[in-house]
This record gives structure tokens, sequence and C-alpha cells, in this order.
């Protein structure tokens, strides 16, 4: 599943450019978009249920992951967004299915 950048307003392109540099940046600190995207899911997850202190799925390593993942939100919106009068507040980063199933 492809790491995918959604902007009101931003073409196919400025979303591809984006995208792109949000999986340059988890690639340059050694980390995966499906690790990354795990990691704020947990941490989603965790600040649902509440933070279990000796919760092993939730570790350090995981809480980076999900660190990592709103810092290269940033670097895909300002990678999308490059040349526009602003950068629209809201965005988002996730992982998508390859083919959505048709209904």
């Amino acid at each position: 599943m492809p790491l995918r950048l959604k902007v009101k307003g931003a073409t196919k392109e400025e979303l591809a450019r984006g995208a792109a540099a949000a999986v340059a940046f988890l690639q340059m600190h050694g980390v995966t978009p499906e690790q990354a995207v795990h990691g704020a899911y947990m941490r989603y997850d965790t600040d649902i249920a509440g933070f279990p202190e000796d919760d092993p799925d939730f570790g350090e390593r995981e809480q980076q992951w999900a660190r990592l993942l709103d810092e290269a939100y940033h670097v895909a919106m300002k990678a999308c967004c490059r040349g526009w009068d602003e950068i629209p507040l809201f965005g988002n980063l996730d992982m998508y299915p390859d083919d959505p199933p048709l209904h």
C-alpha cells in the first residue's frame, strides 16, 4: 500500500511530489512508511484506550515512528504546496490500498 497525500486544491503532480518527499524523509531516517503509519495508529489506539504502563506493543520505537510520520507530513505539505501563496492548514498523509475496491 503506498503512502498518499491528500490536499484540497492540489494537482496530482503536486500530491505525488509531496508523497515522494515524505517517503524520502522516512527512508532518510531508516523507517518505512508502513512502520511510520503503524506507529501513528498505535499512538492513536493508546490515546483512546489509555496508556498502559507495560504495553509491549507501543514502546519508544513505535513512538519514534509516529513522530517521524508527523514530521513527514509537514515535509509532504511543504513539497506539495511549494510555490503556493500559503500552505493549507489541513491535509492527510496515510496509507491507501493500491487498488480501491469497486462497489
